[in-house]
């Protein structure tokens, strides 16, 4: 019997994690709690994922609009996560580089930034 490599107990590892937050996650919104009961285990839940504050914030915030705009909680904070998750526009994304490149050079060659830079226009 072969050992697993460590990515693969890893990837295993992960994958149980998953299942038992999505798990906790569904549990809130089945369990016929009031609707502050049900944001303060959210948020309890986010925390313990190791979600992050700011994050935690945003998902509960979205959960707590959604009785406004009429969305199943669930579903207010699947799209959010979604939003969360969604990577930006590359676009409207800086190009921030350290150091001075190219500096005291005579012949005024092209740095990589300014390369970047106008890839990214």
């Amino acid at each position: 019997m072969e050992k697993d490599s460590f990515f693969q107990r890893l990837r295993k590892g992960l994958a149980k994690t998953r299942e038992n937050w999505a798990q906790k996650i569904e549990g809130i919104f089945e369990g016929g709690q009031s609707p502050e009961e049900t944001i303060a285990a959210l948020e309890e839940v986010l925390l313990s994922a190791d979600v992050g504050v700011k994050a935690t914030d945003r998902l509960v915030e979205s959960v707590r609009r959604q009785s406004w705009t009429g969305l199943a909680p669930s579903t207010s904070l699947k799209q959010e996560i979604l939003s969360i998750l969604r990577p930006p526009d590359p676009k409207a994304t800086a190009a921030r580089g350290l150091g001075n490149e190219n500096r005291g050079r005579g012949d005024q060659a092209p740095s990589r930034r300014g390369s970047l830079g106008r890839r990214l226009r």
